[in-house]
């Protein structure tokens, strides 16, 4: 159920079947943790290098995602569907914190994990050759350092940790496939919400591997 799931979230994205989410030059996110330091830099004058960022025209800065769709969600009458009220007693305000905070690293790091394997270099490096997500200065960089980015990364994510990760992934699916288990086509019902792009979002590296 899970895979139908992620693809379905991915595909009314890109649709605009529900709406489509607003992206300006002002806005930064995707990537590798770290992968678009120099363009956030950019865009917020030096004050912050973590991504996702959204700088609104007068200068204020938002940070982390779930923040800044509550903010489309008030501020673009396109984006409502992504805080309905019908979903308010469905749990979703306790529903997001869990999937940013236990999913979230658990799916980063098992996304780390399998992609720092030798036989996946290849596909890493790619990652941050991408001209779509990374700047031309990452590019230019990443070939000369990537050696020493993987022990960095490698150094955050400990073999050791690894497993206690895959069993947070499992659970965090199994969860989620509970659900899901009643036909429902989201996590909270027929219509999409926040929940689902964050969780489709944070599954996608998984459901790769």
């Amino acid at each position: 159920m899970i895979s139908p799931h992620v693809d379905r979230v991915m595909s009314f994205s890109s649709s605009g079947q529900y709406g489509a989410i607003p992206t300006s030059d002002s806005a930064s996110g995707g990537g590798a943790d770290g992968t678009l330091l120099f363009s956030v830099h950019d865009v917020t004058k030096g004050q912050y290098s973590q991504t996702p960022v959204l700088v609104l025209p007068g200068g204020e800065v938002i940070l982390e995602s779930v923040e800044i769709l509550k903010y489309l969600a008030a501020t673009h009458e396109a984006c409502a569907w992504l805080f309905p009220e019908k979903y308010a007693s469905e749990g979703l305000a306790e529903l997001l914190p869990w999937l940013v905070d236990e999913f979230g690293p658990a799916s980063r790091a098992f996304f780390y994990a399998h992609a720092l394997k030798a036989e996946h270099e290849g596909d890493l490096k790619a990652v941050f050759a991408n001209p779509k997500t990374q700047t031309r200065t990452v590019r230019w960089l990443m070939p000369v350092v990537f050696g020493n980015v993987a022990k960095a990364l490698r150094r955050k994510n400990p073999a050791s940790a690894v497993a206690d990760m895959e069993a947070k992934v499992a659970q965090a699916f199994d969860k989620v496939d509970g659900l899901l288990a009643d036909g429902r086509k989201y996590l909270l019902g027929d219509d999409p919400c926040a929940a689902d792009i964050v969780f489709a979002a944070l599954a996608m590296p998984v459901v790769g591997n």
